[in-house]
């Protein structure tokens, strides 16, 4: 099954890398995309449902332009599974919406998707300090406040925060560094300053030489820091990749 999904992925590539198949592109899509469109959507199929979306994610790839008919149905199905528990399902859910940026092909679709990202990662951030702010130096003010923040279904638990998180970043990543048509505004200041929070985020008890005055919440905040502290710095490399020279001024 997973040999089949793969061939009609490299399928898809050579079809549409043939000039006369991109000028067709239109007329052949509707019967590629709206068949996977309902594999996503059927929950009772898990490893149909990973193929569909690496499919669609090659279409959105290959063909951008030509996708744009289908892009409203896509992000309404595939943005509330940045969420799921499945790493592969959530990371191309992820590719795929910053897919349909190109397709749209305008700087405010890269920025809207770029600060919806952050400042969701800015929500899980304030999620984790929940009730131990006071215990934790150096957490500051978050410049994203301003940013919009993606509606998931449900709040994260610690077991599933440091993974939403990661998918996030790695949403962030995909953006900073892939190819864009258009010229884009990137808010490095309020990154760097997110990520500053993030690093800084160094829990210190009242009576760290007792143990067990502990609390279970701040524990479990020390649980996932390695990780989020990883997943920001991914962030920064990403940004440091995306716009070279341009982060000079923020090097102090």
């Amino acid at each position: 099954h997973v040999a089949a999904g793969q061939a009609t992925i490299v399928l898809i590539r050579r079809a549409f890398a043939v000039r006369e198949s991109r000028r067709d592109a239109p007329t052949h899509l509707a019967a590629l995309v709206l068949p996977l469109l309902a594999l996503v959507a059927d929950e009772s199929h898990c490893l149909r449902r990973v193929d569909a979306l690496a499919q669609i994610d090659t279409l959105v790839e290959t063909v951008p332009t030509n996708y744009r008919p289908f892009i409203t149905r896509t992000e309404t199905l595939v943005q509330p599974l940045l969420c799921h528990v499945d790493p592969v399902v959530a990371s191309t859910a992820a590719s795929i919406l910053a897919g349909l940026t190109r397709s749209k092909g305008t700087e405010d679709a890269w920025n809207e998707l770029l600060r919806t990202a952050l400042g969701s990662m800015r929500d899980l951030v304030n999620i984790a300090l929940g009730g131990v702010e006071e215990t934790v130096v150096g957490s500051g003010q978050d410049t994203l406040s301003s940013f919009p923040a993606f509606s998931f279904p449900d709040v994260p638990t610690f077991c599933t925060l440091a993974h939403r998180y990661r998918i996030l970043a790695g949403l962030c990543r995909i953006l900073l560094t892939g190819r864009f048509s258009v010229a884009v505004a990137i808010p490095i200041p309020e990154i760097l300053d997110h990520v500053r929070r993030v690093l800084a985020l160094t829990p210190v008890l009242r009576a760290r030489s007792n143990p067990r005055e502990r609390s279970l919440s701040l524990l479990e905040v020390e649980s996932i820091l390695p990780l989020l502290h990883q997943y920001a710095l991914d962030v920064v490399d990403a940004l440091v990749t995306g716009t070279h020279a341009l982060m000079i001024p923020h090097c102090r």
